[in-house]
């Protein structure tokens, strides 16, 4: 029952909730509650009497306010939009820090767009991945054929691919600074 509440139930009720989520009644919201309610007693096979919270809490269910807050956020990245989601383990990309005494033409990377590989001695692979329960990113530095230095970083579900892919070439301009 889970599962069909996950892929079959959820998506029709959030189905173009970034429309209608912004002018919701009372009484929709209360009627969405019922809903879930009513799956989630299914689901746990729980009294009548436990509460909504509670219901989510066993069932491993976000409430369905925030579950229509995520599909809004999930839709405004994929299309481009801004969104109101932080995501904790990006601030750092997210919000630049100012540095006193250090100009950006004074600390930049030089890039050869000539699509050549010249005659760079290490090469760097990034990655960013999202799978069912698990976000990543990893780097990997390669001179001649050994591997120099190897990150990985396991971030929070709430995470992109886009968003674990950046941080991966954040990583990377982390690790190049650091080797002076």
């Amino acid at each position: 029952m889970l599962t069909i509440y996950k892929y079959a139930i959820l998506p029709a009720i959030t189905y173009a909730s970034e429309a209608w989520s912004i002018s919701l009644s009372k009484r929709a919201k209360s009627k969405l509650q019922q809903i879930q309610r009513s799956f989630l007693i299914f689901i746990t096979k729980a009294y009548k009497t436990v509460s909504r919270e509670a219901l989510s809490a066993i069932a491993g269910i976000m409430p369905i306010k925030q579950a229509v807050h995520l599909y809004k956020d999930i839709r405004a990245i994929s299309t481009g939009s801004p969104t109101n989601g932080v995501i904790n383990e990006l601030k750092k990309i997210e919000i630049p820090t100012k540095i006193r005494g250090i100009r950006p033409k004074d600390n930049h990377i030089p890039l050869d767009l000539s699509r050549s590989e010249g005659n760079a001695n290490v090469i760097i692979y990034t990655h960013g991945s999202k799978m069912e329960n698990h976000v990543g990113a990893s780097m990997v530095a390669v001179k001649g054929s050994k591997e120099i230095h190897i990150n990985t970083q396991r971030l929070s579900i709430m995470c992109t691919v886009f968003q674990a892919e950046l941080y991966g070439v954040s990583m990377t301009v982390d690790w190049i600074q650091s080797q002076g």
